[in-house]
């Protein structure tokens, strides 16, 4: 077998398959993705929260197929966690996952504007953050030290509103550039 090279497999035509239960394993041992799709266009695989008609298995993910019903193949397994509402994520610029335990990280990025800054989260906590953390962004050596303050006032489930300045001597507000990222529920 190359292990190198991208693989894709059909699973049976489950109208030629007698009763439930019967099972197909596979076991990605290679170094790239394994799709794997129905054999037939009325066949479909059942995830959470959705059925497809494709399930891609990264490197040493796996997957069991059940024949649950007529033209239903039941996915379960390590390749079939990231469909679930507990591991949901959006990984963008501004974006955001969600752990099992019920942990809702999110970041992002902003700009200061004459020394305020508002950010909505990408999708509402159920509560107040945990915390906020930030760091800045500079495109070339800073001239002063500057500095994020969190009007804790303005924090709630949907967003937060931060002062940016720096360090001049009275200080001033900046229109710096800064990454965020947040912890709750």
């Amino acid at each position: 077998m190359d292990y190198s090279s991208p693989s894709a497999y059909t699973l049976p035509d489950i109208s030629n398959i007698v009763g439930c239960g019967q099972t197909i394993t596979i076991w990605n041992v290679k170094d790239t993705n394994i799709t794997i799709s129905v054999g037939n266009s009325s066949n479909s695989i059942s995830i959470p929260m959705s059925t497809v008609t494709t399930l891609t298995l990264k490197p040493t993910e796996s997957a069991t197929f059940i024949v649950e019903q007529a033209k239903v193949w039941h996915a379960t397994g390590d390749a079939v966690f990231k469909h679930s509402i507990m591991f949901g994520a959006n990984l963008a610029q501004n974006g955001w996952k969600r752990e099992p335990s019920g942990l809702l990280t999110q970041w992002g990025s902003a700009i200061g504007n004459n020394g305020l800054s508002n950010v909505t989260f990408p999708i509402a906590f159920s509560n107040r953050p945990f915390t906020i953390i930030f760091g800045f962004r500079e495109g070339a050596y800073p001239s002063y030290a500057q500095s994020i303050v969190l009007d804790d006032t303005a924090t709630t489930n949907i967003g937060f509103r931060c002062r940016t300045m720096m360090a001049t001597n009275p200080p001033t507000n900046s229109a710096s550039a800064y990454f965020w990222r947040a912890e709750g529920i």
